[in-house]
């Protein structure tokens, strides 16, 4: 099941093109050398990055990477008026495309989505355009306010009746879901709590820190169960479905995965030798696989019981942040910074969709309870804003976004056990519930 890639490696920019006036869609390509007057070749292989781009119905603005071998050039067009090639900038390694997206006004009493492209040599660019705008805020039931640092990240006990959320406060905190009301602060830590998890029988709730620990309290009570340490700072936390184990995303020191067992809390397994720093990390549903979103080269998909693994690399290879499966085990998404929410195909690590939105950083995914929608929480690239968006799991097709009451970045988003609610984090250390719009 494990596959192989390949890298190429791009060299720093040499800016040898100039820009061409806003309102130009017309081909741009510039030489790859400064003062040469030898006319360079078109480039033959190409590849882009992202691989395709969605916009709510006011548009926007946006840009494509392009790598492609040394020493040649290339040109970019697009095949609806709606679409506009701004820039076209060619290095010696690669280069940008910089384009607009204008306003969807096909229809004001049936509203329609769009669907146009641009062109890059022989590779071609989808750019969808979606009949619904940007929405301002989520119909929120209630804002905690409570953390005095960012929030980065909220869990639903599986009854649906608590929200936990984890904070750079060095605290986690436990909200009642029906009206808001703080029940509790969980302290211990001395440094940023980055994850908070129920266990599955609702009886354990876990958090981890940069400063390396991990504690276990009892939910019923509160008390403290278990304080454990680990040689890497701790990103991500996640029981397996039947709570005898914890799996632990380090970074830092030896970037590991550290699998706890429940019964002693004694580390029994160390995965992942020689990897980059693990951000996130999620059971199946079904217990027969763990993912962990990997700073490099993407989210490694692991067999538990045979050991055996793919890595999956969409666009998403660097900076992943976030992993969730579906409901059924069968798909996983996950979200990284390079603006991607990929979904995977489990059983053949084969990728279904790349979902590119105006979210610039996807920093947290989840499938809703009955697996039709998939949400994710980021911040755009300006770092002005968080937001909210909504995917069809079956076609990729962007359903909604919002972008009021999400701060400058949203770190966490989880479904409540019945689907009737969302939850989020954002970097003001709020912790919002809202009602699910679908």
């Amino acid at each position: 099941m494990r596959r192989n890639f390949q890298f190429v490696k791009i060299s720093p920019f040499l800016i040898l093109a100039v820009c061409f006036p806003v309102g130009s869609a017309a081909a741009a390509s510039a030489p790859n050398s400064v003062g040469s007057n030898e006319i360079p070749a078109t480039c033959q292989s190409i590849s882009l990055s992202p691989v395709n781009r969605s916009f709510t119905a006011e548009g926007g603005n946006a840009f494509i990477n392009v790598d492609h071998e040394p020493g040649c050039t290339f040109s970019a067009t697009s095949n609806r008026s709606w679409i506009t090639i701004t820039s076209v900038i060619v290095t010696d390694y690669g280069g940008t495309v910089y384009y607009s997206v204008g306003p969807n006004m096909t229809s004001v009493k049936v509203p329609q989505g769009r669907t146009g492209a641009i062109s890059v040599e022989s590779q071609t660019f989808p750019v969808y355009e979606s009949a619904e705008p940007m929405q301002g805020a989520p119909s929120i039931v209630w804002t905690g306010r409570s953390h005095a640092a960012s929030a980065n990240a909220v869990a639903f006990s599986p009854d649906g009746q608590l929200l936990a959320s984890a904070s750079n406060d060095h605290t986690v905190k436990v909200w009642r879901v029906a009206d808001g009301v703080l029940l509790r602060t969980l302290t211990g830590f001395f440094d940023s709590v980055t994850s908070v998890t129920f266990s599955h029988n609702g009886h354990m709730l876990a958090a981890g820190s940069v400063d390396r620990n991990v504690n276990v309290w009892n939910a019923d009570t509160w008390s403290l169960i278990r304080t454990f340490g680990l040689t890497d700072f701790v990103l991500g936390i996640s029981f397996s479905p039947d709570d005898s184990r914890l799996a632990v995303a380090g970074g830092y020191s030896g970037n590991w995965i550290h699998i706890v067992r429940t019964s002693d809390w004694q580390e029994i397994a160390l995965l992942g030798y020689g990897q980059e720093e693990n951000r996130g990390i999620a059971y199946s549903n079904d217990g027969q696989f763990l993912a962990w979103a990997m700073l490099y080269p993407g989210t490694r998909l692991q067999n538990v019981g045979t050991g055996s693994y793919c890595i999956l690399e969409g666009s998403d290879y660097y900076g992943t942040n976030a992993v969730a499966f579906s409901p059924d085990s069968h798909r996983i998404a996950t979200g990284s910074d390079s603006q991607e929410l990929g979904v995977w195909d489990v059983a053949s690590c084969g990728q279904l969709f790349s979902l590119n939105g105006p979210s610039g950083f996807v920093k947290s995914v989840a499938f809703s309870p009955e697996g039709k929608i998939i949400l994710s929480g980021g911040q755009d690239f300006g770092g002005s804003r968080g937001t909210l968006l909504f995917w069809r799991a079956d076609s990729g097709a962007l359903l909604r976004g919002y972008a009021a009451e999400t701060s400058t970045a949203v770190f966490s988003v989880r479904y409540s056990p019945q689907g009737n609610f969302f939850a989020y984090s954002r970097v003001d250390g709020a912790v919002v519930l809202a009602r699910n719009p679908f």
